[in-house]
């Protein structure tokens, strides 16, 4: 079985505190900050005009957040998909990231 080649668009969330301050999220539902809604508006803005028709989601209010955004601005559906979920990161969540 062969599968149609199809352009896609894949978009990560806007910025959150957490992601600003350095901490670790995993599956921590954490909302956008005002930046973050920032970046989610000026994707949103330079995907407007693009020939999409949908939007598949995390259920992460991070990730939801800057769906919406974009689907305001694209008039195209939301789908949320479970298994679009960032992996746990266990007791890490909630920590500062590890200097590398």
């Amino acid at each position: 079985m062969s599968l149609p080649l199809k352009s896609f668009y894949f978009v990560r969330h806007g910025e959150t505190e957490w992601n600003q301050k350095g901490i670790v999220m995993g599956q921590t539902d954490i909302e956008l900050n005002a930046t973050g809604l920032k970046h989610a508006k000026e994707i949103a803005e330079s995907l407007k005009d693009e020939d999409f028709k949908s939007i598949a989601t995390s259920p992460l209010k991070r990730a939801f957040q800057t769906a919406q955004i974009i689907s305001q601005a694209s008039n195209n559906p939301i789908t949320i998909i479970d298994d679009f979920k960032e992996i746990s990161l266990g007791e890490a969540q909630g920590q500062p990231r590890q200097p590398q």
